[in-house]
């Protein structure tokens, strides 16, 4: 299209004696950025994006994939390299580059693996000693290459150089049974993690040291009873979070100094909040068992709550790219690796859903991950 500008625009200035030379150069110009966009027009932008299931089908991980915003998802790996694992997080760094966290259940041995090509080809890393029988239950990553992942025991590693070297930055938990549900970080060596054992224990912590120290949140609701996500809206204070209620009920709650105090937002009655996600201070979602879902676009003034009525889900994951565009993963139950697994894609900041189509023999989808666009 524009070979054939410069055509055009070649014939003008042969043909034609009365244009200036300034009048030309002005054409040229507009010739040129009008073609251009013309062959431009109609073309959708194509988002690439991971999820995962926790559970081994076939005898390996399960983790999908799209290239084209969720039109299709395909299932990656294979059992010469994911023989075994359960994954519990996956994290987009950018549309070529993610990171997958898990554990061996022969061996109990933490796993990370990493793809920097969009998925043909998964490498598993290189960690450090602490990982030997310890879990991964979380993986969080930002555009400068820093990863933060979690586990059992409090444990915590962090690398600053895309996974290829890594440092411990475990946090001081009560006891071996505190495991580190969910982190997440800024761009200003700020941290926050949620630490809970298998009964009534939980604390939130924060650091500003990029993981020296870990101060305990002492201003949690004392209804808050487990963390099951967290969001921070990156280049401010802000900090969402949401899980358990005391007894069967969800909560979501907000810090707004980077997690040094938390205040209850709202609950999900008898429904345990799985999911928040903070585009940034203006649009938030929070997702839960039982259909429940809500969302704000004006910094958490009003909360719109929604019942997402598609195969009964239960929302487990959430992942956006800007104010409109998003999508959640989920299962249609409790009963974990043998529910029906859901994708929703909305394009109007979740007032509205189409369902997606996910691959055969994928149960119970329980994190979404899409590259966050700069």
């Amino acid at each position: 299209m524009i070979r054939i500008c410069l055509q055009l625009l070649k014939e003008i200035t042969q043909n034609s004696r009365v244009f200036s030379l300034v009048i030309i150069t002005v054409l040229l110009f507009s010739i040129i950025s009008s073609c251009s966009d013309s062959s431009n027009d109609n073309k959708d932008e194509q988002h690439t994006g991971w999820a995962i299931s926790p559970n081994s089908t076939n005898g390996y991980a399960s983790i999908i994939y799209t290239s084209n915003s969720g039109k299709t998802w395909v299932r990656q790996g294979n059992p010469f390299i994911f023989a075994d694992i359960e994954i519990a997080d996956v994290s987009a760094m950018n549309s070529k580059t993610a990171f997958v966290a898990g554990f061996n259940t022969n061996t109990n041995e933490g796993v990370i693996f990493r793809t920097t090509d969009a998925g043909k080809n998964w490498q598993k890393l290189t960690l450090p000693q602490i990982v030997n029988k310890n879990n991964f239950l979380c993986i969080r990553t930002n555009f400068n290459q820093k990863i933060i992942a979690g586990g059992n025991s409090g444990m915590l590693i962090m690398s600053t150089d895309k996974g290829n070297s890594w440092q411990e930055i475990n946090i001081p938990v009560p006891d071996s049974s505190y495991g580190v549900y969910r982190v997440d970080f800024d761009a200003n060596q700020r941290i926050v993690a949620g630490a809970s054992n298998s009964s009534t224990g939980f604390n939130m912590y924060y650091s500003y040291d990029n993981g020296a120290s870990w101060p305990i949140s002492n201003s949690k609701p004392d209804e808050w009873d487990g963390l099951i996500d967290v969001s921070w809206v990156q280049g401010t204070d802000i900090v969402y979070a949401a899980g358990a209620y005391i007894g069967i009920n969800g909560i979501f709650n907000v810090s707004r100094d980077a997690g040094k105090n938390w205040t209850m937002i709202d609950t999900f009655p008898m429904s345990h909040c799985n999911a928040i996600f903070a585009f940034d201070s203006n649009y938030i979602w929070a997702g839960a068992d039982k259909m429940n879902f809500a969302r704000t676009t004006n910094t958490g003034n009003t909360w719109e709550k929604q019942s997402l009525n598609y195969n009964a889900i239960w929302t487990l994951g959430i992942s956006a790219i800007s104010k409109n565009e998003l999508w959640v993963v989920g299962c249609n139950g409790d009963g974990g690796y043998t529910q029906v697994s859901t994708i929703l894609h909305s394009i109007d900041s979740g007032a509205s859903w189409e369902q997606q189509t996910v691959p055969d023999n994928i149960p119970a989808l329980w994190r979404v991950s899409f590259p966050q666009i700069k």
